[in-house]
């Protein structure tokens, strides 16, 4: 998100922020916009501030929470004046996926993005997704706030034991694995 502030040049300081959203929400990183003024002294609510001569600034928020921040101001006239905004940092959603025989679930959001590995899987964008390749899926959640996150990867493995084999007691018969297995159960 951005804020702008606009003051005349060579003018006493007068603006304020806009959007006039209060407070303004936003995930993790915010980009804060000031115009007119020759420096710019930004104070972000968390401990951490700079100071800057152009008019944009990038922070990102460590902790989700209300912040004041604030901008001073400073025209070429030498006049300031500081413009004060609410910012809601919004928690960063964390996707939780299960597995149950080929069907991943997700926890709940408002959109869902399933990956294979690190590709991305084309029409995928339901909270269930059924594999049919084995491999790491995680799935990319967006919750309401437009905030995103990864769930952690799971593997989905599936095992080819050849054809149905009779096998006496005391015999032995061999069975294979998908290249990549990790473990096995029989």
């Amino acid at each position: 998100g951005s804020f702008m502030v606009t003051i005349g040049y060579g003018q006493p300081v007068n603006g304020g922020f806009a959007p006039l959203s209060n407070p303004y929400t936003a995930c993790t990183q915010v980009n804060f916009l000031a115009i007119g003024g020759s420096s710019y002294k930004w104070k972000f609510g968390d401990g951490d501030s700079t100071n800057t001569s152009n008019g944009s600034v990038y922070h990102t928020y460590g902790t989700p929470g209300l912040y004041t921040m604030s901008v001073t101001i400073t025209n070429s006239c030498g006049n300031s004046a500081v413009y004060t905004e609410t910012v809601q940092i919004d928690p960063i959603p964390t996707p939780v996926i299960t597995l149950n025989g080929s069907t991943f679930t997700s926890s709940s959001a408002a959109s869902y993005q399933w990956y294979l590995g690190t590709g991305i899987i084309s029409g995928a964008t339901s909270k269930t997704y059924t594999a049919n390749t084995s491999g790491m899926y995680k799935v990319m959640i967006t919750d309401s706030n437009g905030c995103t996150s990864f769930s952690a990867p799971l593997c989905y493995a599936t095992v080819n034991a050849g054809p149905d084999a009779f096998v006496c007691s005391g015999g032995t018969a061999q069975m294979n694995a998908q290249i990549g297995s990790t473990s096995y159960l029989w």
